[in-house]
Order: structure tokens, then C-alpha cells, then sequence
């Protein structure tokens, strides 16, 4: 729980991997659009302001690349960060080959996650957990790991297995899933009360 090293070796480094090797050619030239119906009309939000202001990094970005400089290759990384992120966007905004689309059109999380709901994106775990997502991670707090075994016992059995199956405890405190599993069957038989910040795992184990 020293860090999370899953964003690093799970996402950062795997696409920092395909951009060094570079598996990707020709990867979106603003000259030989790849976003294009059979019309030739392109897909992405044509005619909205938005869309406008995502073409003019595009453009600045791609002519500036090293495809426009004559090399087989053009990878540009597109980066979900909204516009009230201040501290992500000033760790990406220096690079030339990553465009942040949310910042240049102005969407803070709440607007994208409004978004994702209207457009039925948003996974099911969201509608009552901040990082749904992550259900599985170390990092979660009891609260979140209380909701799981409640509202997603298949993930909570899964987890559980997990737990047997992996060569170090859960938390780095030494207690396991399974020691959460006891602590809130306890809970569920009301002989300790949910959140209570007098909490001792003595009392249960």
C-alpha cells in the first residue's frame, strides 16, 4: 500500500511500452482521417464547439509529430482528465504527444460523470461506490469493502479466494479478507455496531 503501483505497471507503462515499440503506424494524421463514416463524414461530435476546440490541439499536435517529420510513426495519447484536476493536468499538459480533450472543452468530473449516466456508461458499482471500479484493491476502506460483501457477494466471494490464494495478507496491518469476513458477520448478528469508531479487532478475533 506504498503507492499505486497498478496505475503505473497495469496502465502508464503499458502504453509507454506501445509507444517505445512502436506496434502503432500511421495512428491518426489530420490529413488521413481514421474517424470517418461511409460518407466520409467524421463521427466524432461534428459541428459541436467542443469538437472544434479538440481538432485545433489535433492539428498542433499532429504537425508537430513525428510523422509530419517524416518517421513511420505518429502515436498521440489521449488523457481522460477533467478540467478540475489541476495537479494531473499540469503533470501532462508539458507533453507534446498528449491531448487532454476534457480539459480543452471545459468538463469537471461531475459533468462527465452526469454524462456517462445519460448515456448509460457508467458502471452499476458507481450508483453507491466512489471507485467502483477497483473493487478488488487493498486501498478500499471498510466502508467500501462492507458495501461489497452487502450489495456484490459474487465479487466478495471472489475476493475471498483471492485472499487464500495470495502469498501476503490484505492489508499491510496483517489482517486478511477473511478477518473482514468475521468482522462483518458480526456485524450482521448485531454483536458490534457498523462504523463504530471504537472498533478493536480483539473483539472479534
Amino acid at each position: 500500500m506504498r503507492g499505486q503501483w497498478c496505475t503505473s505497471r497495469l496502465k502508464t507503462d503499458a502504453v509507454d511500452k506501445c509507444r517505445k515499440d512502436n506496434i502503432r503506424e500511421n495512428v491518426l494524421s489530420d490529413t488521413e482521417p481514421k474517424n470517418t463514416d461511409k460518407s466520409g463524414k467524421d463521427k466524432r461530435l461534428s459541428g459541436t464547439a467542443e469538437c472544434s476546440v479538440v481538432r485545433k490541439a489535433e492539428s498542433k499536435v499532429f504537425s508537430q509529430s513525428s510523422l509530419a517529420q517524416g518517421a513511420g510513426t505518429n502515436i498521440v495519447q489521449y488523457l481522460g482528465i477533467a478540467a478540475d484536476e489541476p495537479e494531473r493536468i499540469k503533470r501532462h499538459s508539458s507533453r507534446d504527444d498528449v491531448i487532454l480533450p476534457l480539459v480543452l472543452i471545459g468538463w469537471n468530473e461531475d459533468y462527465c460523470r452526469q454524462w456517462c449516466e445519460d448515456n448509460l456508461l457508467l458502471a452499476p458499482t458507481y450508483s453507491d461506490s466512489f471507485r467502483g471500479g477497483c473493487w478488488f484493491c487493498h486501498n478500499q476502506s471498510v466502508g467500501q469493502l462492507r458495501l461489497l460483501r452487502k450489495k456484490y457477494p459474487e465479487y466478495w466471494e471472489l475476493l475471498l479466494k483471492w485472499d487464500n490464494d495470495s502469498p501476503v495478507t490484505f492489508k499491510p496491518d496483517g489482517h486478511t479478507v477473511h478477518d473482514y469476513e468475521i468482522r462483518f458477520a458480526a456485524e450482521d448478528k448485531g454483536l458490534i455496531v457498523p462504523g463504530d469508531s471504537r472498533f478493536r479487532w480483539k473483539q472479534v478475533l
